[in-house]
């Protein structure tokens, strides 16, 4: 067996005297060791989910225990050693023996010949590397990820023949869950192909594939980066797949019991508890021929809309960013009507009114909707089941007067005939959200492949023989998790009773039967009642009274028995919820003579609330995918933005918690206590700028900037408009920043982002100047034409008299010098146009008193010395921005005093290039010496540190001296722990001796190779 390094013995023996985890009674018949196992895999997979909470050390610390026994099992060793392959900075060596150790044990898993063939791949070990991804295509020829491996080392290799047989071989897997894999294929058999074109056919058959990968890109399916690849089937540190609930005969009923009922008034068909208003407390909503109305204290119903309503669903369709336009953390309301339908938003004078101008469903009969987010752009859609198919209302913004704005995006896949229901989920556990559609007689599954694609899989998943009915069509079906094992499962109700499919890789199964005790009732729900952790089943009977079976539904050797919970009243309208935050569910029954409230008893098992906050996605998160381990009980449930009461059982804290938000994110939580309300708020993820410039100071690389901001190339402004690029910049470093290393001045420029540099040349010039000169290159981002490579010379450098922001705020003092503090008097648009501000101005007065307006009059020439940091957006940013009637990308522009207001002058003067850069404007003839004001205006989310004034001619002597490179070596780098600046002044900063986990996704193609 191969020694262990001593870093790693002694992380395994402070592991090994790590408390055990805490597990009650098992409920799949697994051992308290067991149990205490798989939750040391759990809390490794999350820690080892990729963002910006990643801890590899933790996920090592997780798995020492069991990789430290002589008898390790050989899926713990690979576990361990995916955590040090995606460890930047651990030992190799520390990898190489857990590979060989799990070797040794058999080499048939497929996980361990992805890991080792990666390994090998890193270390060009290409024959062996070649044979290792080789295996897992043969055996796995689905396995998208292994193919591209497999061309790349081929391609490698020179054995270009193989490659591109690979690369057709991924595409003719198509898109779905291989997508971003398909993507890259398309990529490089383009570059192959175009490669070794021969004549015009050949390069345009190259040309096509090209064309294609830029629909699919624009269209929102990327390509996969590398951590995707490393991944790919078989390399993520995965818990222990969730044990099955033992099979047996039904259990006990041992449901709370449930009190007095409270009156919401009189006759309705529907009520929710739902948030209205946003003041973090549950109203009471009810619907009916009268319409809708909210409930208040005495039972007394305040209408919210007239005209009667047959269904209203509540939701937020905003993304969760409080500074986007028109943001108010309000819901909107979907009601149906008759055959109609509209929607009702909540204006600023607190009435709830129809948007305006939207047209659902143009006029089609509507029969059902579910709100989702199938573009996954952040907001929440409307999906309409209608008399003509689906229909898609894609929500694509807000105006800044709050107005919502859709475009109706429903593609000709949709139009299926009369649609009676639809329901949403990831099925297939792609990312991308599928529908389940209800027909007359049959259901239509289409799933989703990302940008908007759709395919028809009723048949591939074993749909096509369900029958369904108008039973099924009123709430009779279910996408959930009902064994346990984390697959979606459906549940279908028809006049002839109840069954199952189970979801698995291939689709769901042959129908089970649910046997209850007797006839299935009209109203049925799932809900956890006795907060066991397991789904039960709720209805209500035809006299109205409320039964419940208890779950698990599936596995049972007898039909199902009833409890009685309550007597009810007419009607079967049905609901649960938590209404009062004891976390135990309440009833709502709705009736024709009467709608109540009744309240749930504490059940029999320890619970806690959890509450998703939405940031990049939906402010309530629905249709993210929450799993939860409890000992050796497992859950997964679809959320659907309402808090959700989660059943512990006899346990007094959930071990782990997964999130899987609408857009792809992992999350993770842990120790969660009973008891308690749990609010998460989605991780913001991290966006960046351009490369990274970091300098020898005698002690570390010092981060000096960003660079190269002035030369992006395919950066989009708008649909079909690119930003124009400067090919070179100028970037000071100072002298303190630079010191000689063994005779050498040593620069590092990284590419840590989600671009690709072409760097044609490096050059360091030497400035010698006097002392009392400041020196600075223009690091501005201008628009044709572009500025000459000038060096300014500062020698006459003021404060201005006063700078005054637009809101009136006085930011004189804080602009006066750069010493790091910065005016930010502008209101951020958010995380979706990140970088972009609401429209704001500063008045820069040049001078006040006598004495300083003779120093301007007398002044040769007149300049703005801008220094200042900019908040970068990205393509996306900028393609939204454009798309949004309210929202403008506008570069800074000058302005002069004219009458009572003001008047632009010339066009826009740009803006710094990025972090702490300093531009120079010359403004010697805009000066009105009467009136010495300018006013600077933009959109853009600019942090200026200075505004300065300068009153000489740039005179001053220097000298220039070119220093050529006498090494470039290119390596590999990793990405810079970004750090979050305790002063507040900076939006980010990043450190050189600390590696974060890769955050980027990378574009496919070749590259230059590493080393000279």
């Amino acid at each position: 067996m191969a020694s262990i390094p001593l870093a790693l013995a002694l992380a395994l023996l402070m592991a090994c005297d790590a408390s055990e985890p805490a597990s009650g009674p098992s409920t799949s018949g697994a051992s308290p060791t067991d149990i205490a196992d798989d939750l040391r895999r759990a809390r490794a997979a999350a820690f080892f989910i990729p963002g910006p909470h990643r801890d590899l050390s933790e996920a090592r610390l997780a798995l020492a225990p069991l990789v430290s026994r002589p008898d390790a099992r050989q899926d713990d060793l690979v576990r361990a050693a995916i955590v040090e392959f995606h460890d930047m900075l651990s030992d190799e060596q520390v990898g190489q023996a857990l590979v060989q150790r799990a070797a040794a044990l058999g080499a048939d898993d497929l996980s361990l010949r992805w890991i080792r063939g990666n390994s090998l791949w890193r270390q060009l070990e290409l024959e062996q590397a070649l044979a290792d991804f080789r295996f897992l295509v043969e055996h796995d020829p689905g396995d998208a990820a292994a193919r591209l491996q497999l061309a790349d080392v081929a391609s490698a290799l020179g054995d270009l023949d193989s490659s591109t047989e690979q690369y057709h071989a991924v595409r003719a897997l198509g898109l779905g869950p291989n997508g971003p894999f398909y993507v890259q294929a398309t990529y490089k058999l383009f570059s192959t192909l175009y490669r070794l074109a021969r004549d015009d056919e050949q390069r345009q058959v190259a040309t096509d594939l090209r064309m294609e990968y830029d629909r699919l890109t624009k269209g929102g399916i990327e390509s996969a980066d590398d951590t995707t690849l490393w991944l790919g089937r078989y390399g993520h540190v995965r818990p222990t797949p969730p044990r099955p609930l033992a099979d047996g005969p039904p259990r006990a009923p041992d449901f709370p019991s449930f009190g007095e009922s409270a009156s919401l008034g009189g006759a309705a068909l529907g009520a929710a508890l739902a948030d209205l208003d946003g003041d973090g407390a549950l109203d009471r909503l009810v619907w009916g021929a009268d319409g809708i109305s909210r409930v208040g204290a005495g039972s007394e119903r305040m209408a919210i809309a007239n005209g009667g309503a047959r269904l209203v669903l509540p939701a937020d369709l905003d993304s969760g960013d409080p500074d986007q336009p028109g943001y108010a953390p309000a819901l909107e309301l979907l009601v149906l009507q008759g055959d109609g339908a509209r929607l009702l938003d909540r204006g600023a004078d607190g009435r709830w009114h129809a948007v305006p101008g939207l047209q659902l469903a143009d006029d089609a009969a509507v029969r059902d909707a579910v709100f989702v987010d199938l573009d996954h752009d952040g907001g929440l859609d409307v999906v309409l089941a209608t008399e003509r198919g689906l229909t898609w209302m894609r929500h694509d913004a807000r105006e800044d007067a709050g107005r919502l704005l859709f475009s109706d995006a429903t593609p000709a896949l949709f139009a299926l005939g009369d649609c009676r229901d639809v329901l949403a989920a990831d099925v297939d556990a792609n990312q991308a959200v599928d529908l389940l559609a209800v027909l007359d007689q049959r259901l239509v599954m289409l799933a989703g492949l990302w940008g908007g694609v759709f395919e028809d899989r009723t048949d591939d998943w074993g749909l096509s023989d369900v029958r369904v009915d108008a039973r099924t069509a009123d709430d009779g079906l279910w996408l959930q998790d009902l064994d346990a094992d984390g697959r979606i499962d459906l549940l279908i109700a028809t006049r002839d009773g109840l069954s199952a499919r189970l979801g698995g890789a291939g689709g769901f199964s042959a129908p089970l039967l649910v046997a209850l005790d007797r006839e299935l009732p009209a109203s049925l729900r799932l809900a956890d009642l006795d907060a066991d952790g397991v789904l039960d089943l709720v209805g209500r009977d035809a006299d109205g009274s409320v039964l419940a079976w208890r779950g698990p539904l599936l596995g049972r050797d007898a039909p199902l028995t009833a409890a009685a919970l309550h007597s009810g009243n007419d009607g079967s309208f049905l609901a649960l919820a938590d209404g009062d935050g004891d976390q135990a569910l309440d009833l709502l029954l709705a009736g024709p003579s009467a709608c109540v409230e009744v309240t749930g008893g504490a059940p029999a098992g320890q619970a806690f609330t959890l509450v998703l906050e939405g940031h990049k996605d939906n402010a309530r998160g629905v249709g993210a995918t929450v799993e939860l381990l409890v000992g050796d009980r497992y859950q997964r449930l679809s959320w659907d933005g309402r808090p959700m009461v989660l059943g512990l059982g006899d346990q007094a804290r959930a071990d782990v918690l997964f999130i899987r938000w609408p857009n792809g994110v992992h999350q993770r939580a842990f120790d969660l206590a009973a008891g308690t309300l749990q609010r998460l708020p989605q991780d913001e993820g991290l966006t960046g700028s351009c490369p990274f410039l970091y300098t020898w100071n005698g002690e570390t690389y010092e981060f000096i900037s960003d660079v190269l901001g002035t030369a992006p190339l395919g950066l989009p402004m708008a649909p079909g408009l690119m930003v124009p690029f400067d090919h070179d910049e100028w970037v000071r470093v100072r002298g303190d920043q630079l010191v000689p290393r063994d005779g050498r001045l040593e620069l590092v420029i990284t590419e840590e982002l989600r671009e690709v540099t072409y760097l044609d040349r490096v050059q360091l010039h030497a400035i010698d100047h006097p002392a009392a000169v400041e020196i600075q290159p223009n690091e501005a981002f201008t628009l044709p034409p572009f500025l000459p490579h000038h060096v300014h010379t500062l020698s006459d450098v003021r404060a201005p008299a006063r700078v005054t922001a637009g809101t009136g705020q006085d930011v004189t003092e804080l602009v006066s010098a750069i010493d790091g503090r910065h005016a930010r008097p502008f209101t951020p648009r958010g995380a979706r146009y990140r970088g972009l501000a609401e429209p704001w101005s500063l008045e820069i007065e040049l001078a006040q008193s006598a004495d300083e307006r003779a120093a301007l009059a007398a002044a040769p020439r007149v300049r703005l010395a801008l220094t200042g940091w900019l908040l970068w957006g990205d393509a996306s940013v900028n393609l939204s921005a454009a798309s949004h009637p309210d929202i403008a990308f506008e570069p800074p522009r000058l302005s002069v005093p004219d009458g009572d207001g003001w008047r632009a002058v010339g066009p826009p003067i740009g803006f710094v290039a990025g972090k702490t850069k300093t531009m120079l404007v010359d403004v010697t003839d805009l000066i009105d010496h009467a009136d010495p004001r300018l006013r600077l205006d933009t959109t853009l989310a600019l942090s200026w540190d200075a505004i300065r004034v300068v009153l000489d001619d740039d005179d001053a002597p220097l000298v220039q001296t070119a220093v050529e490179a006498c090494v470039a070596e290119l390596a590999f780098r990793g990405f810079s722990a970004r750090l979050a600046d305790p002063s507040g002044e900076h939006e980010e900063l990043f450190v050189w001796d600390s590696l974060d986990a890769p955050r980027w996704d990378q574009h496919p193609g070749r590259y230059t190779r590493y080393g000279d």
